[in-house]
């Protein structure tokens, strides 16, 4: 199976039983299903595919203490400090040119913001509660080789954008219990084609009814060793930026199209789950700047767009692109999207496959 056959399986879950339910309702925390988990050597699990639609949803909206930045465009113990000192460096506010900054200087600005510690942490007693606003593409085609609602741009017939929500509660005390609540989802934001309509009021009914409260000890319950979230789990990644893209790197097994697509995935999935030391959240965006063909697409005050793409040889879709915003001046990720493939005159190439809007503000108590 290669690795987009894994992508593709993702939104397969439509008709979700009890026991589907069960094991997806964690993985969707991460953006895993069942049939994207690839071997890894030491990280037990990597995001493929935001899959938020099969089983988180929208709710009434929450008040939250942090602005949320709007998206603009679509081992061994590692050593204990990245080898070299962010140094901020000036980003451009809104109205001044693109070439005042880099991807680089961007990023730079970012990690030097988030080791001041721009980013609020919660105390023991307290928590951290990240919530994520999604949007799910879903692409129909009447048969295919895999489901129906995992088409191509290029061959879907119908599609439609369905909404999601998802927030985790980090304690204080990573060691105390971790408590993850998806929405079930109650709406379609947008379709296309002549059935989307109809196609996506069916669909949306088969989605999930119920709201789930999930409550693990430790960190999140995905199987890995030292378990995720963990004060252990992010011990054994390395500071270093080149040291943790090399870890991510390697980290990767079977039969990998590219490489950079996946670690820049991984990377940005990282940065909005909010659970990471601010040192390790500060090389990974340095290491960030590794990753080729970056740009801004985006300026509005301290937040920054960037976009990363990636050409693919795979015959069933031949691009992945990620965009992430990101705040210069806290090192918060407010923002991230994922578009892969291309062609097709049905879905506006501007919209992406899945999205993530994020906020966080810290709470003395979960549900």
């Amino acid at each position: 199976m290669d690795a987009f056959e894994r992508v593709r399986e993702v939104n397969t879950g439509v008709s979700l039983t009890d026991e589907r339910i069960a094991g997806a309702r964690v993985r969707l925390l991460e953006g895993i299903d069942a049939g994207v988990v690839t071997a890894r050597k030491r990280v037990s699990r990597r995001p493929m595919f935001l899959i938020a639609g099969a089983v988180a949803g929208v709710a009434a909206a929450t008040a939250t203490v942090v602005v949320v930045g709007q998206l603009t465009a679509p081992a061994p113990q590692a050593e204990a400090a990245p080898t070299f000192t962010p140094t901020p460096q000036p980003t451009p506010t809104a109205g001044e040119p693109f070439e005042r900054a880099t991807v680089g200087s961007v990023l730079e600005s970012a990690a030097g913001a988030t080791v001041s510690g721009g980013v609020p942490e919660a105390a023991p007693g307290q928590y951290l509660r990240v919530e994520h606003q999604t949007t799910q593409l879903v692409l129909y085609q009447p048969t295919g080789q895999y489901t129906q609602h995992n088409a191509t741009r290029a061959t879907a017939t119908a599609a439609w954008v369905a909404p999601g929500t998802y927030v985790t509660y980090i304690p204080g005390d990573r060691s105390q219990e971790w408590v993850t609540v998806f929405e079930p989802k109650t709406s379609i934001s947008q379709t296309f084609g002549p059935e989307g309509e109809a196609l996506a009021a069916e669909w949306l009914g088969n989605a999930l009814k119920e709201r789930i409260v999930d409550r693990h000890v430790g960190g999140v319950d995905d199987g890995s060793d030292p378990q995720l979230g963990s004060d252990a789990y992010y011990a054994q990644i390395p500071r270093d930026p080149r040291q943790l893209l090399e870890w991510y790197r390697s980290s990767l097994a079977g039969d990998v199209l590219d490489h950079d697509s996946q670690v820049a995935s991984m990377i940005i999935h990282e940065l909005e789950r909010n659970a990471a030391p601010s040192d390790l959240r500060a090389a990974l965006l340095l290491a960030l700047r590794e990753m080729p063909n970056g740009r801004i697409l985006g300026v509005d005050g301290s937040l920054v767009t960037l976009g990363f793409s990636f050409t693919w040889t795979s015959d069933q879709f031949d691009s992945w692109t990620e965009t992430i915003t990101v705040d210069t001046a806290s090192g918060f990720v407010s923002a991230s999207s994922r578009t892969l493939g291309s062609g097709g005159s049905l879905v506006p190439e501007s919209l992406p496959n899945s999205s993530v809007v994020t906020s966080i503000s810290v709470v003395d108590d979960a549900p």
